[in-house]
């Protein structure tokens, strides 16, 4: 089916960013803004189809497709007092998030939550917005958007701030670095999309098909952490597996509550 192929892409990934891979462009020092590439191109075609065959136009979510593209996009982008055209400035590394908090009590915003929306490549952005897009659309129709918000706002701090607990527990426990992520650098909006599709199918009781396995849709988000982790080594498992037990958390303990409901 079109609409559980989509509903499980396997492009979400939650991509580490290593100061070896040349080809992410670890220092975008743009000039000018940048001409699309014919991957963006459809992308944008991509969504302007998917939003227009929508009855329901979800603000919020177009709202993140606009961010997360002029994110990407802009020579300069500036957010939150922050310029986030340098990955290697802003992404999300446990390490001096911990060192910064520890030793002068100040929380990296840049790198704790702006990092969600800086993408490593126009691949990477476009396999998250087409997820975002198609999760946005039912989610906030059926949420609402103030509440939609809300839980992609939970999300971002919810998932990125076990991405950091992870990384030091494990660092605690003499794990090498390549297990504990302590050093790792990573970005994208995969961890929230991973939030986003637990909760979108904790409830469901239909089957989707995932590498061509039929498996439970209510599990798609577990299998799919296993299978991504298999087949693209670079990703991140700790981000990604953030990402669902954020998700798992506003389902069983938090969805009512006066804050998020």
């Amino acid at each position: 089916m079109k609409f559980q192929d989509i509903h499980t892409h396997p492009g979400e990934v939650f991509t580490y960013v290593h100061e070896n891979f040349k080809q992410l462009d670890m220092n975008r020092q743009r000039n000018n803004y940048r001409q699309p590439s014919p991957l963006l191109s459809a992308l944008v075609m991509h969504l302007l189809s998917a939003l227009n065959r929508s009855e329901y136009k979800p603000p919020v979510t177009i709202g993140l497709l606009l961010l997360n593209i002029w994110v990407h996009m802009s020579p300069h982008p500036y957010l939150f007092g922050y310029y986030l055209s340098d990955i290697h400035q802003n992404c999300l590394r446990p390490d001096l998030i911990i060192s910064r908090f520890v030793n002068h009590g100040e929380l990296m915003v840049n790198r704790l939550l702006l990092s969600s929306v800086i993408h490593a490549d126009d691949a990477h952005l476009y396999f998250n917005m087409i997820s975002l897009c198609w999760k946005g659309i039912h989610l906030e129709k059926e949420m609402g958007s103030a509440r939609f918000l809300k839980l992609v706002v939970y999300s971002v701090v919810a998932s990125h701030t076990l991405v950091v607990l992870s990384a030091l527990a494990l660092d605690l426990l003499d794990c090498d670095q390549s297990v504990s992520g302590m050093q790792s650098c990573a970005v994208g909006f995969s961890a929230v999309l991973f939030s986003l599709k637990y909760v979108w199918n904790v409830d469901s009781p239909g089957q989707s098909f995932i590498y061509g396995l039929s498996v439970p849709t209510k599990y798609a988000a577990w299998f799919e952490l296993v299978v991504i982790s298999i087949v693209t080594p670079n990703a991140s498992f700790v981000g990604h597996l953030a990402g669902i037990l954020s998700g798992c958390l506003y389902v069983r303990c938090l969805k009512h509550t006066a804050l998020l409901s």
